[in-house]
């Protein structure tokens, strides 16, 4: 859809329920607040930790009646004004499932109505690193007795969203690539650093903070 261009146009705006956007300091907001408040405070203020708190005691108020559309036409404005034409907004969504079952569809619901509304404009990204899959208008198995067909082989099931999303497995990281890349940096014998490696689990950013402590 967006042809050989897309890097020019793309402008991730990365959010998380977890780590910096810590759910715990927005605990009794609604999931809209949640969401929108966590989008202005990444596309404005770059997401920074230290700013989190102060910033969602400072703007509680407010997101209960902002309008979404509203708001993402204002970020697409506000990245036109630092100069990319045309953006195309990719909402890239981390560990929604933390703000409990309820609140992650209707999160997800929002997003995917940003989608909608906004399609030539809006991508969405979904990552989470448990075992909750979120179909659509429910959320997928909790448990192992409740597995079921991954959720990339279920169909969408109830009035949902008619936007499922696609859910892409990542497999365990492979050691011997990113071993040797590492073993350059020396300081280590092969075996140890394999089983480094061999620790970082599936994150992308683990080898690189791996090297940087190495």
């Amino acid at each position: 859809v967006l042809g050989a261009d897309l890097d020019s146009r793309l402008v991730p705006v990365c959010i998380s329920f977890n780590g910096p956007q810590d759910v715990e300091v927005d605990r009794h907001a609604s999931a809209k607040a949640r969401l929108l408040s966590r989008l202005a405070h990444r596309a404005v203020l770059d997401g920074a930790p230290e700013s989190w708190g102060r910033f969602v005691r400072q703007t509680a108020e407010v997101w209960d009646r902002v309008d979404e559309d509203v708001l993402f036409e204002a970020l697409r404005l506000y990245f036109e004004d630092l100069g990319v034409s045309e953006p195309v907004v990719l909402l890239a969504v981390d560990e929604v499932v933390k703000c409990g079952d309820s609140q992650a569809i209707e999160i997800m619901a929002i997003c995917k109505g940003l989608v909608s509304s906004h399609t030539a404009h809006c991508r969405l990204l979904v990552t989470t690193f448990d075992h909750h899959q979120l179909i659509d208008d429910h959320i997928g198995p909790q448990s192992p007795d409740r597995q079921g067909p991954p959720p990339e082989k279920r169909q969408k099931t109830g009035p949902g969203s008619q936007r499922p999303i696609t859910w892409l497995p990542l497999e365990p990281l492979e050691t011997d690539k990113p071993s040797a890349a590492l073993f350059a940096v020396g300081g280590i014998s092969k075996r140890e650093l394999h089983y480094l490696v061999s620790l970082s689990g599936g994150h992308p950013r683990s080898p690189a903070l791996l090297k940087k402590r190495l």
